[in-house]
């Protein structure tokens, strides 16, 4: 019988997903060789899956402590995923679907994240330095003590996010931002990185 594409992925993906380790461990050697199979897969067999309209699952992964930078996991469905002090920089997460993941302490910097799904995840004290969220969602995600140096916040809606001791955003940026029904981010103690003065909400409604 033939091995396609899709169904080495599909096997690799069940693998990662049924690890026994506790999701606060780090991830053992055999996970992470399977991740880097999957993030690292050739760009052929990419194109080909989004003509299959096809998603790498990887719902309710543990996948703490990774290493996976500069993987291309677009349009990956992650959601309640645990990636705790992963290091998933200049990685592509296009239109992934992360509701409800932990990505506490995780290395996000220059991650493409545009039209990601974040709703309800949590990236306290992540580093998304260079990240772009352009027109990500955000609604109640924790972006505690986050690091978002330069971050893209085009139409990124923020509703009911919180945003308390984030760092790095310049209110330039943050005024690109959106939300819902002019429910506004949390921003205790946010401070606007080129004037030192507190970030205000004043962005714009969907």
């Amino acid at each position: 019988m033939t091995v396609t594409h899709l169904d080495l992925m599909g096997d690799l993906c069940g693998f990662v997903r049924r690890a026994k380790h506790k999701a606060t461990d780090p991830a053992p050697p055999d996970v992470q060789a399977a991740i880097n199979a999957i993030g690292y897969r050739p760009s052929r067999h990419i194109v080909n899956e989004h003509k299959d309209n096809w998603r790498l699952n990887l719902k309710d992964a543990k996948l703490t402590g990774i290493v996976l930078s500069g993987a291309d996991l677009a349009r990956a469905v992650f959601r309640k995923a645990y990636f705790g002090d992963a290091v998933l920089d200049h990685s592509n997460f296009s239109g992934a679907l992360l509701e409800g993941a932990t990505l506490v302490k995780t290395k996000l910097d220059y991650a493409d994240l545009t039209e990601a799904e974040l709703i309800a995840a949590d990236l306290s004290r992540a580093n998304l330095t260079g990240a772009n969220l352009a027109h990500a969602d955000m609604t109640s995600a924790n972006l505690t003590e986050a690091n978002m140096t330069d971050a893209v916040l085009v139409d990124t809606n923020l509703t009911n996010a919180n945003l308390t001791k984030a760092r790095g955003i310049k209110q330039s940026a943050l005024d690109k931002a959106m939300v819902d029904k002019d429910v506004g981010p949390i921003l205790t103690r946010a401070i606007c990185a080129e004037t030192g003065n507190p970030l205000v909400w004043r962005g714009k409604e969907a």
